[in-house]
């Protein structure tokens, strides 16, 4: 007997949530005002007329003046000031006579070294203090050695840096500098 009190109250409670959104809907709609559909046409054009802006189109044939160049910077503070007018000298005053470089012949541009075939892979201190660098020859042989260490019989190692490494080539002294990966 109590279930079906309950669902006797549960169907009650649902129809009058039904009913109250029915008159809800009833009553929201009532409230829009309804607009004229029939205008007449005069009252409409004569307030057209008044609430758009006139365009002039015969203006747009009319000859109109030189538009003024307008230069503005605001980082420029005024004119410069004119550079000042050279003076002439004298009559009679002494002027040297001009000077006109001497032709000095051109030292020939030394050539571009071929690139070398090692790697700078890195570098290692040990606890003593003391850094090797390893570098990777195109064969594939890892080179390790400190400063003042001659590689392959090539290669001297002049100064190990973080990320470069200084190297003398033994048999021409030219002294080149690889970064780290690069050659």
């Amino acid at each position: 007997m109590v279930k079906g009190k309950i669902r006797s109250l549960a169907t009650l409670a649902i129809l009058l949530i039904i009913a109250m959104g029915v008159v809800f809907r009833v009553l929201s709609s009532g409230k829009k005002e309804a607009k004229p559909v029939n205008v007449r046409r005069e009252t409409a054009s004569s307030e057209r007329e008044t609430n758009l802006p006139r365009i002039h189109l015969a203006r747009l044939d009319a000859a109109r003046g030189k538009p003024r160049a307008v230069s503005r910077d605001v980082f420029e503070y005024g004119r410069p000031p004119a550079p000042p007018t050279p003076e002439e000298p004298p009559e009679g005053a002494f002027s040297p006579p001009p000077i006109t470089a001497l032709a000095q012949p051109l030292e020939p541009t030394p050539l571009a070294l071929p690139p070398l075939n090692v790697r700078y892979i890195g570098a290692v201190q040990t606890p003593r203090g003391v850094w090797f660098a390893a570098l990777l020859t195109d064969g594939k042989e890892l080179l390790t050695g400190k400063e003042g260490d001659v590689l392959a019989s090539r290669f001297e190692i002049v100064k190990i840096g973080h990320e470069s490494l200084d190297v003398r080539e033994v048999a021409s002294g030219n002294q080149r500098r690889i970064r780290l990966g690069g050659r």
